[in-house]
């Protein structure tokens, strides 16, 4: 019984350090982009709240611009308007990186964040990923998720 005992101890043990690991090195991750990449979803959010397709072209990168259409754009502004006018913005908090996205046969960095947020006609949760260029960042893909939108 003393051994099985012992055992979970190292088994929980061990869990707990994989966890606190995990945890540290999400936390160094996100910091290399907490200076940049955050400020940058802090302005371009509320502009992505606008709902104007003109606006969120803005923001994209060529290569994702040249695989969607206006048409879809347009649509896609028009289903997200549902949501009205942007109230408030939380903290963006990091999701995570990926470093070997090929689009157009390049290998681009690709970091996502999770931003909660408030609208007129209800709360979403945004998930951002963001394409590093250069020192700035261009808006790979966006998903808005609210219960706002599936009504």
């Amino acid at each position: 019984m003393k051994k099985i005992l012992v055992l979970l101890g190292i088994v929980i043990s061990l869990a707990i350090i994989v966890v606190f690991g995990i945890k540290l090195f999400m936390q160094h991750k996100a910091s290399q982009y907490e200076e940049t990449a955050v400020p940058y979803i802090k302005m371009v959010i509320p502009e992505i709240s606008k709902w104007d397709p003109q606006i969120i072209k803005k923001y994209m990168p060529a290569a994702s611009l040249a695989q969607t259409s206006d048409e879809k754009i347009i649509n896609i502004t028009q289903h997200l308007s549902k949501l009205g006018a942007l109230k408030k913005m939380h903290q963006p908090s990091f999701s995570s990186e990926d470093l070997d996205v090929k689009i157009a046969g390049v290998k681009n960095t690709i970091i996502s964040y999770e931003i909660n947020a408030e609208y007129e006609n209800g709360d979403a949760v945004i998930t951002l990923g963001l394409q590093k260029e250069g020192s700035t960042y261009r808006v790979h893909n966006f998903k808005i998720n609210s219960s706002v939108l599936t009504e």
